[in-house]
């Protein structure tokens, strides 16, 4: 494992703090529009990931990308 570069782990609440940075966050799965997954994240606010999900979705995920 590689340990010299981090990754954050976020909330919604704390995602505005590393815009442009590497990102992790743990979130509970609302609904899969094809295009992004709308999740719930741990302080219970709406975060929207972006991207093509796979396509097995479970109820909680863990996140890892850029925050916008």
């Amino acid at each position: 494992m590689d340990t010299s570069n981090p990754v954050v782990f976020v909330n919604a609440e704390l995602l505005g703090r590393y815009v442009g940075r590497k990102v992790r966050a743990v979130i509970q799965v609302i609904r899969n529009d094809g295009s992004a997954v709308i999740g719930k994240s741990t302080d219970e606010k709406q975060i929207i990931v972006k991207g093509l999900p796979p396509s097995q979705l479970t109820t909680f995920v863990e996140v890892i990308g850029i925050a916008e």
